[in-house]
């Protein structure tokens, strides 16, 4: 073997690292061994072992097994988790004499008594 050839067999790609990632914490949430998994899934044990680690190129036919082995959908292991945004900051409340007016007025009158019923709902629960 050769050196050119044992740093392509090194190279992690990132896409294959995400996969095997998911794999692995997949089969940890079944409390399932690599053994077993191999066992269901026809996929050896240093095969998964290898894409676990993020070096293993499987196919699609090979990757179905597994996911079939979990058992999961494909295209869980597949397409990236994606992530959530927090929601932007709130404005500072505005404690201003009439700001409560304010507020009630910039919504539709449907709306209006929805909110004042609210209100009067947590003033008469909450002591004073």
């Amino acid at each position: 073997m050769t050196d050119n050839s044992r740093s392509s067999r090194q190279t992690v790609d990132p896409f294959l690292r995400e996969i095997g990632a998911r794999v692995r914490e997949q089969r940890t949430l079944r409390r399932l061994s690599r053994r077993v998994l191999s066992e269901r899934s026809g996929v050896s044990q240093r095969f998964i072992a290898e894409l676990e680690g993020g070096r293993g190129n499987i196919s699609i036919v090979r990757l179905k097994a597994i996911a079939d082995a979990l058992p999961m959908p494909l295209d869980q292991l597949v397409r990236p988790v994606p992530t959530i945004e927090p929601p932007p900051p709130r404005p500072p409340l505005d404690l201003s004499d009439g700001a409560l007016a304010n507020v009630l007025r910039s919504v539709p009158p449907h709306e209006q008594r929805e909110m004042m019923e609210v209100l009067i709902a947590a003033m008469a629960t909450e002591p004073r």
